[in-house]
């Protein structure tokens, strides 16, 4: 933490919302890529996706992150309406 307080003093404070928006952008598509991995072919049916379209929406958002910096809100939205609207329904 030290480390980062210190960046923040280098850098100027926009350098530790920029780092938290970048891990965010990296970490939750993750998080979510290992989620829908991990769950069954069948019960995404409950979504009106199959998993092959989920993975698809999850890699090219990422990807699409990694080319276009404002997509990443709109990647960050997609995992979080995943992990907390979607992953409810195929419980």
């Amino acid at each position: 933490m030290y480390s980062a307080v210190m960046a923040a003093a280098i850098f100027g404070p926009t350098f530790l919302v920029v780092l938290t928006f970048v891990l965010l952008a990296v970490v939750l598509p993750l998080w979510t890529f290992v989620d829908i991995l991990r769950r069954r072919r069948d019960v995404f049916s409950a979504t009106g996706l199959t998993k092959t379209a989920w993975i698809g929406l999850t890699t090219g958002l990422t990807v699409a992150t990694f080319v276009l910096p404002f997509m990443g809100l709109v990647t960050v939205g997609f995992c979080l309406n995943y992990l907390f609207r979607v992953r409810a329904k195929l419980k």
